[in-house]
């Protein structure tokens, strides 16, 4: 099963893109049952903020220019 979570485009969301990145660290880090993909703007890259040793985990990016 493959599991997606889906970041806001920019971290001054009130607090939106640290609960996504409380979500995608607790399923990586604490249940290998799944394969996970992260989905970010090209404006911010979770990748630096997540530690992913115990699993992979894909990185999908969305060009901002195509965001309604």
């Amino acid at each position: 099963m493959n599991i997606g979570v889906l970041f806001p485009p920019t971290r001054s969301g009130g607090g939106v893109f640290q609960y996504a990145l409380s979500i995608a660290d607790g399923l990586v880090n604490y249940s290998n049952k799944f394969q996970y993909c992260v989905i970010h703007y090209d404006t911010e890259n979770p990748s630096c903020f997540l530690d992913t040793k115990s699993n992979e985990m894909a990185f999908i990016f969305i060009q901002q220019k195509f965001v309604l």
